[in-house]
């Protein structure tokens, strides 16, 4: 396994838990994963920042967009951020070796970086790619028009 995620982290407690760090430290040790990280939807300030001062964890999944909110597209929850900060914390983890993921990627909806360029989700990940911090993205696909334009988006990159 390449990374193995805390899928949806909300308890700081549980997530830096003394137990929880043994599960991955020896799963890593052993070799059955490479890398070990957690995802936030709704702690995506507090809990990366803790793992920037600790340098536990291998990888943080992060909503980011252009927007700085989003609506989740299952239980309908809205979810914003301070997009200054989160850039900070997520500059931070780069300087650390932390790898960042982007999830929530197009959940800010159509971007334009100028007057004469249509927005489109196109852009809205460009901008997403754009920071350097970033190692990875999930970027949002319902049809096959849409993986055909985001896989030529990325050929061209």
């Amino acid at each position: 396994i390449d990374i193995l995620l805390y899928h949806d982290a909300v308890d700081e407690k549980l997530l830096f838990h003394p137990e929880t760090l043994k599960f991955f430290a020896e799963m890593k040790k052993s070799g059955l994963i490479k890398a070990h990280g957690f995802s936030t939807h709704n702690d995506h300030l507090n809990l990366p920042e803790r793992n920037n001062r600790e340098g536990f964890y291998d990888v943080i999944m992060v909503p980011f967009n252009h927007k700085g909110s989003f609506v989740h597209s299952v239980t309908g929850r809205y979810s914003e951020w301070d997009q200054k900060r989160l850039i900070s914390i997520l500059t931070q983890a780069e300087n650390n070796g932390i790898g960042v993921i982007a999830m929530k990627t197009c959940s800010g909806g159509t971007f334009s970086p100028s007057a004469n360029i249509e927005p489109s989700y196109k852009e809205a990940v460009l901008w997403v790619l754009q920071h350097n911090f970033i190692s990875s993205a999930a970027i949002t696909m319902a049809n096959f028009e849409q993986v055909d334009e985001h896989i030529s988006t990325l050929k061209n990159q």
